[in-house]
């Protein structure tokens, strides 16, 4: 026999909560870039220590611009 706990929700969690973050490639491949990164927010989130509560998406950005004469610059890495 399975029993579940009332308390917990099986619903998804309310996207009130979701906090994107983009970061270019030279952040994102470095741990301890993307580490400061992750307590900056989290300092501004409200707690230096935790995400709890909080679902913190890492979007890896690459960003390009195509000029006039449709050359195209990667402007984000």
């Amino acid at each position: 026999m399975v029993t579940i706990n009332p308390a917990i929700s099986l619903e998804p969690k309310s996207t009130s909560n979701v906090v994107r973050v983009a970061v270019p490639a030279s952040v994102h491949n470095n741990l301890e870039m993307i580490q400061k990164v992750q307590r900056e927010i989290l300092g501004k989130l409200g707690c230096l220590a935790c995400c709890s509560g909080w679902d913190i998406r890492f979007d890896f950005q690459k960003q390009f611009v195509v000029d006039k004469n449709m050359n195209i610059k990667e402007i984000a890495r």
